[in-house]
């Protein structure tokens, strides 16, 4: 129907051309003309409005019509085909048509066309750009992803609009404190001719472009927040949120395996947790499961902030006794596996050493090295006694942390007149007697050596 109407238009605008054109030709005394050589091109965004101009001289009888690329006949002033409501033909009664479109639509973009129907018709023409702000297309794009470790994982993301919108992946920052960005591991197998077998080669990048992220044999740190952002230079540009699981089985850190505390202190034991999904968290004694009990255990569980991965277990003894000394377990477990630690809670038995003595066996020691009645041969005597020392210092060390043993007190002078004893590691603790042996090493390199 629509195309008849066409058709009847053109035939009853070229029919009223020639049916007027020799009573136009009598008093017609000069060539149609347009006055410029093109109508004006116009870059618009969606809904925004738009007025094509066109200027004809000595036009006589003749009809103006308007055209458009695709669309083909618009208008034939003052008539417009299709009754748009948004589109509307105008004439100034001088040499003045106009051709106007309110709220363009992407649709309307093309050349525009105005025509002189003259036995050969001229036109001259000029083109609408429509530009469209990008749009993410959801059906087209990755929802939340969930994969195991190890596996291979693809996002895409899909967006419409004029121009064609570039797709740039990053990944969202965890903490906000921390302003490095996440970055993205990309990785390509390539052939190695040299072990003749394929090898993954990984680079870290800040962003990657591409409508398809594909990550290879992703890991834990792959998971986190993807964002999929189309910019076509048409504001405002649009995201969208992609968040990437990755299970993998529990992990556990244990900050210290052994702890010593005195009877009656409080004691906090800690482990650190990684898993997903989330691992259910527990604390064992042997076989036996630790519960909260007001007054003797408390358990906390705490996310670390910026982070879906990490999670602090904390158990605190309360005024502690002989009998809670021993093992202690914190275990995690998902259903991707299980795993535990083992923390060694041991019992720091009271010692009547004070800091003064240690003072005094500092200064006597250097009193002792420095006696008017040593020669270098009783000084070497002496380093060899502090060397022998020195090498039962370093097999304890290697041994382990062992229990502090308490002993007497004995005073300065009856110490000082053990003689060499006084450089032995009976009944000494570790910390004073490394500040001893190093401070008689280097005062005896001094004296002797040198």
């Amino acid at each position: 129907m629509e195309m008849l109407w066409l058709k009847l238009l053109l035939v009853t605008v070229a029919g009223t051309s020639h049916a007027s054109r020799k009573e136009f030709h009598s008093g017609f005394t000069g060539q149609v003309e347009f006055v410029h050589s093109q109508l004006q091109s116009y870059r618009l965004r969606v809904g925004q409005d738009v007025i094509f101009n066109c200027q004809v001289k000595n036009i006589g009888a003749y009809k103006v019509a308007w055209l458009h690329s695709e669309r083909g006949i618009i208008a034939v002033h003052p008539d417009v085909l299709g009754q748009n409501e948004r589109i509307k033909s105008t004439y100034d009664n001088r040499d003045s048509w106009s051709l106007s479109i309110k709220s363009v639509e992407e649709s309307d973009a093309g050349k525009y066309i105005c025509q002189v129907n003259t036995e050969i018709p001229v036109s001259i023409s000029g083109t609408l750009h429509v530009e469209v702000p990008p749009d993410i297309i959801d059906q087209m794009s990755s929802s939340d992803t969930l994969v195991q470790e190890g596996r291979r994982v693809t996002l895409s993301c899909e967006a419409r609009g004029v121009p064609k919108p570039v797709i740039t992946w990053r990944r969202e920052q965890r903490n906000s404190v921390d302003r490095r960005p996440e970055l993205i591991r990309i990785c390509n197998k390539t052939y190695n001719r040299i072990i003749e077998k394929e090898e993954e080669i990984c680079n870290e990048v800040q962003e990657y472009v591409g409508e398809v992220l594909e990550l290879l044999n992703v890991n834990r740190f792959d998971s986190g927040v993807y964002l999929c952002i189309a910019n076509n230079k048409v504001p405002p540009s649009v995201s969208k949120r992609v968040s990437l699981y990755v299970d993998f089985p529990p992990t556990l850190s244990v900050f210290h395996q052994l702890v010593g505390k005195m009877r009656g202190e409080n004691v906090t034991l800690e482990c650190l947790s990684s898993g997903h999904p989330v691992p259910f968290h527990f604390w064992k004694r042997g076989s036996n499961f630790i519960a909260d009990r007001p007054q003797k255990y408390e358990i906390r569980t705490i996310s670390q902030e910026g982070s879906d991965r990490n999670t602090f277990m904390k158990l605190t003894i309360i005024n502690i006794q002989k009998e809670d000394y021993g093992d202690y377990q914190c275990q995690a477990k998902n259903s991707m596996g299980e795993t535990s630690g083992n923390i060694n809670l041991y019992e720091i038995e009271t010692t009547t050493t004070t800091g003064h003595y240690y003072y005094q066996s500092t200064r006597q020691a250097l009193d002792f090295v420095f006696k008017p009645e040593f020669d270098d041969s009783r000084r070497k005597d002496v380093y060899e006694h502090i060397h022998s020392d020195y090498n039962d210092f370093e097999e304890r060390y290697e041994s382990g942390p062992r229990k502090p043993k308490h002993h007497p007190k004995r005073n300065d002078e009856e110490r000082y007149n053990e003689g060499n004893g006084f450089f032995s590691s009976n009944g000494e603790k570790l910390c004073a007697k490394v500040i001893i042996i190093h401070l008689t090493f280097f005062l005896y390199n001094i004296l002797v050596l040198y």
